[in-house]
């Protein structure tokens, strides 16, 4: 009875072992992709030894798209179209090499609604708006309804269910909106957009402050009138460099102090004005503080770790504290002492900007 038994056991396990490695039904049916819209698809497989690893054999999936080795497909489609490819399924658990490979193929036949607009001009209060068409592509490609989702445009401007905004504004202001486009199949997208109403020209900088030593990058931006501005800029920092075709700022600062950045601007309708932007530049990070008074065991202890230079906020951290103390985000040493020693701190702080200092202090316990 027992060999009959045993027997059985390994004709059993003879049999699955020889099942042949294959892809499930489900591996065949690959969703149609859209261009833009996030896409998932998991490979699954039975038979053979998992677990089951999968790879790319020959041909390219749709771009954008990537498979795993544990079979799931995930990425955002780019393109139109249909890719045909191999794929190879290896059953690793296997003691010899097990592998499976079939051809598949996918398409990616849409493209998700997409508001193209990302920048409007500003507008001049009691002159006319220069007509914006509002783009998208996507969808159906026809029939598409737009309207206001959230917000308001400029008082005295419009905005018609085919996408122009126009008209005359009467009132100062930046007004910000979010647009929807929905096509003749419902499908829809939005974009938050904004209008400024301005009488003047000026301009202001991404970034105001800078440190000795710091690579600095800031952007000069400018409202107000017409868009199609030129513009030159003088009173830089030293170190610092102006791209008046880019409006960009770059460059090490190497002088402390704050700077009046004149910005000469003039507009596509001829408009003229100097603009201030200050720029201010700090002196580069560093822990000042080159000791610490002793502390008493049980005595309540406080001392705060001085700076030099850097850019707020400030990121303080500390290693070898004695038990009981703590340093603090304003680089306060508080608390009470628990252990008498002589404790060496390894103390750093990073600045607003980037900048790092570190220092070691001995700190007696008694």
């Amino acid at each position: 009875m027992f060999v009959l038994f045993a027997a059985g056991v390994v004709a059993v396990v003879l049999t699955a072992t020889a099942a042949a490695l294959r892809f499930n039904d489900d591996a065949y049916n690959w969703p149609d992709g859209e261009v833009g819209t996030p896409y998932f698809k998991e490979l699954t497989a039975s038979a053979g030894c998992p677990p089951y690893k999968f790879s790319v054999l020959s041909g390219t999936l749709p771009d954008g798209l990537s498979l795993a080795s544990d079979g799931k497909v995930t990425g955002t489609p780019q393109r139109l179209g249909k890719w045909t490819f191999w794929l190879e399924l290896r059953g690793a658990g296997c003691p010899t090499d097990k592998t499976a490979q079939r051809e598949f193929s996918a398409s990616v036949t849409r493209i998700k609604v997409t508001v193209q607009t990302n920048l409007l001009p500003d507008a001049v209060k009691g002159a006319p708006y220069p007509t914006q068409n509002l783009q998208v592509i996507g969808g159906t490609g026809t029939g598409y309804t737009w309207s206001l989702a959230n917000g308001a445009l400029p008082a005295g401007l419009t905005l018609t269910p085919s996408g122009t905004i126009s008209r005359t504004p009467t009132a100062n202001g930046v007004s910000i909106f979010t647009v929807l486009a929905t096509d003749s199949a419902g499908r829809s997208d939005t974009k938050q957009l904004s209008i400024a109403v301005v009488d003047a020209l000026s301009a202001a900088a991404s970034a105001s402050v800078g440190e000795v030593g710091v690579p600095f990058s800031a952007e000069v931006k400018l409202s107000g009138g017409t868009p199609g501005y030129t513009m030159t800029a003088a009173g830089l920092p030293p170190g610092l460099s102006f791209d008046a075709a880019s409006g960009s700022i770059s460059g090490t600062p190497e002088a402390v102090g704050s700077f009046g950045l004149q910005v000469a601007i003039t507009d596509s309708r001829g408009l003229r004005a100097t603009s201030t932007v200050t720029l201010k530049v700090v002196g580069h990070l560093a822990i000042a503080t080159r000791s610490l008074r002793a502390g008493s065991v049980g005595t309540a202890y406080g001392v705060r770790v001085r700076l030099s230079g850097g850019a707020r906020p400030f990121r303080w951290t500390a290693r070898g504290l004695p038990r009981g103390l703590r340093l603090s985000t304003g680089g306060m040493l508080t608390g009470s002492p628990a252990v008498a020693g002589t404790y060496r701190l390894q103390i750093r702080v990073r600045d607003a900007l980037g900048a790092t200092s570190s220092r070691t202090l001995a700190l007696a316990v008694r």
